[in-house]
C-alpha cells in the first residue's frame, strides 16, 4: 500500500512540475479559444494549462502575437508612442479594449504582455524607444516603438510581440523576437533609457545607427557574434574581406548568398554553426562596390528550395 501511495505522489508531483517544450506550449495556445476580455481573468485562463513561469511567459507571448492585429489606422494617426510615464499608467481599460477588439499598436502589444505576466507574479518591463527601420537613420532619434524585457533563468532577455505572424504556424517565425539576448537586440531597438539596453557598456544613438543593419531572418536563425558589426565596410588594400558569425538555428538552411550591388557574387553551400565568409572583392567587375547583402536560402515544408531572406547589410566605402 505504501509503495502504491508513493507512485501516486510521484505522478502528481511530476504533473505539478511539468515543463513543456516551446512547441507543446504553442500547440496548446493555438488549440484554445480564450473567452475572457478582462486581462486579469485572461491571464488566469491562459496560465491554467501551465505550471512553470517559463511556459506561462511563452504562452502569453504566443497569445499576443497570434490574436492581436496591428491597427494600421491608429498607427498612422498616432505614430509616436506614449512617454515612459504614460506607458507606466496605461489603464486596464485600454488593455482590455486591446483584448476585446483584438487590435492595437506596439504599446498595446507590450502593455498586454506585461499585464498578463503581472497577474501571474512575473515581473516584466515595458520599454519605449526607437525601432531601426533603415540602414540610414535620422540624426534626431525617433520614438517609434515599445517592447518588453524580463529576467529568466538569471539572464536578461528581450521580447517584442509586435510583428506580423505567418499565415500558417512556423515555430522559427514565432521564435525570432522571443527571449533575444541584449547583444543581438541592440541591432533592432534603442531604448529611451540607455540603462535598459542591459549591455556591459551602453551604446549611444550614434553608435546604434552605425551598427550593421539586420533583418528579421537574423533573429529567426538566431545569429550572434557578428563581425564586423558596423554598417560601413572599409575595403582594405588587398580587397579581401572576412565576415564571421554564428548561427544557432540552421534548420532548413541550404545556402548563404552574398550580393554586391544587388547582383549575386558568391554562394556558400556548406552551412555550419560557425561561419566565416572570405570575400575576394578583386573579382568584382563593373560598377564600384556600394552595397553588400548577406542572404539565406531555405527549404520549404516539402524540402524543396524555398525563399530567399536577407540576414544583414553593409554599406561599402
Amino acid at each position: 500500500m505504501r509503495y502504491f501511495l508513493l507512485i501516486i505522489i510521484s505522478i502528481v508531483s511530476i504533473k505539478a512540475n511539468c515543463q513543456y517544450n516551446l512547441y507543446k506550449v504553442d500547440s496548446i495556445v493555438f488549440s484554445k479559444i480564450y473567452k475572457s476580455t478582462d486581462v486579469k481573468e485572461l491571464s488566469k485562463e491562459i496560465a491554467r494549462d501551465f505550471k512553470s513561469d517559463s511556459n506561462k511567459i511563452r504562452a502569453f507571448y504566443i497569445f499576443v502575437v497570434k490574436n492581436i492585429n496591428y491597427d494600421i489606422t491608429l498607427s498612422k494617426r498616432v505614430w509616436y508612442p506614449k512617454s515612459q510615464e504614460e506607458m507606466d499608467s496605461i489603464t486596464l481599460h485600454e488593455v482590455n479594449n486591446c483584448i476585446k477588439y483584438k487590435k492595437g499598436i506596439c504599446w498595446d502589444y507590450s502593455a498586454l504582455f506585461e499585464k498578463l505576466c503581472f497577474y501571474q507574479g512575473i515581473e516584466v518591463e515595458q520599454i519605449g524607444g526607437t525601432l531601426r527601420y533603415s540602414e540610414i537613420m535620422p540624426e534626431n532619434r525617433p520614438a517609434n516603438h515599445c517592447w518588453n524585457s524580463l529576467t529568466i533563468n538569471g539572464k536578461r532577455k528581450f521580447i517584442d510581440c509586435t510583428f506580423e505572424p505567418p499565415d500558417e504556424y512556423v515555430k522559427s517565425e514565432y521564435d525570432k523576437f522571443y527571449l533575444v539576448a541584449p547583444e543581438e537586440f541592440i541591432y533592432r531597438c534603442f531604448p529611451d533609457d540607455p540603462s535598459k539596453q542591459y549591455l556591459k557598456s551602453a551604446v549611444t544613438y550614434n553608435q546604434f545607427k552605425s551598427l550593421t543593419y539586420v533583418h528579421n531572418a537574423f533573429y529567426e536563425h538566431k545569429i550572434n557574434n557578428l563581425f564586423p558589426n558596423v554598417l560601413n565596410m572599409k575595403i582594405n588594400a588587398n580587397a579581401h574581406y572576412l565576415i564571421s558569425f554564428q548561427i544557432a538555428n540552421i534548420d532548413k538552411l541550404t545556402s548563404i548568398e552574398v550580393y554586391i550591388n544587388d547582383s549575386l557574387f558568391q554562394t556558400i553551400e556548406e552551412i555550419k554553426s560557425k561561419m566565416t565568409i572570405d570575400l575576394n572583392l578583386k573579382l568584382v567587375r563593373g560598377d564600384k562596390i556600394k552595397f553588400m547583402s548577406i542572404k539565406t536560402i531555405k527549404k520549404d515544408e516539402n524540402g524543396e528550395t524555398g525563399s530567399i531572406a536577407p540576414l544583414f547589410n553593409y554599406v561599402v566605402n
